[in-house]
């Protein structure tokens, strides 16, 4: 049904129901290639990585459907709220195709800032410009919401130190 588009989900420790759910939600659109990994060691208890064939960015949101994400959205705040707020209970990483490949991860153990960081996934496009100059080019975009910030940062590019923007001090802070 997905148009050929073959997205990956990847999980452990999510009920069927969950599964069930995203399913449905991300098998409108997408053909889907599912699989249930080990446990993680010292890891979340419960993880869930999305593997989208398509870019990010304002034309994702206007394709994927309004009504679809914000259902997506509410699938990963109840996945949080059944865990509680207990350190490592739920890992999410959506991963995005294109160039750059974007990534955010949220992983806050506080539900509310867990909540606050997928409502504000929206927002990312209008930043990104912003947070793609004076990176090297052809290197992935991974975002963390930072605690204090409030704010998706990216994490430093690969050899950038802890005063690089958007460093550990300000987009790390969510764990």
């Amino acid at each position: 049904m997905g148009g050929g588009l073959v997205a990956k989900v990847e999980y452990c420790g999510v009920s069927p129901w969950e599964v069930e759910v995203a399913h449905e939600c991300l098998g409108a659109v997408f053909e889907l290639d599912e699989s249930e990994a080990g446990m993680p060691e010292g890891g979340a208890a419960g993880r869930l990585r999305i593997g989208l064939p398509v870019a990010f960015g304002d034309g994702f949101f206007e394709w994927f459907g309004l009504r679809r994400w914000e259902r997506l959205k509410a699938l990963l705040g109840e996945m949080k709220r059944r865990r509680g707020g207990r350190a490592g209970s739920l890992e999410v990483r959506i991963d995005f195709a294109g160039e750059p490949q974007v990534s955010f991860v949220v992983d806050s153990a506080d539900r509310g800032l867990f909540a606050n960081s997928l409502e504000k996934i929206d927002y990312v496009p209008e930043t990104m410009p912003h947070h793609l100059a004076g990176r090297p080019a052809g290197g992935p975009l991974v975002y963390r919401f930072g605690a204090h910030t409030r704010r998706w940062a990216p994490e430093p590019p690969r050899g950038g130190g802890a005063g690089a923007p958007g460093g550990p001090s300000g987009a790390r802070g969510a764990r």
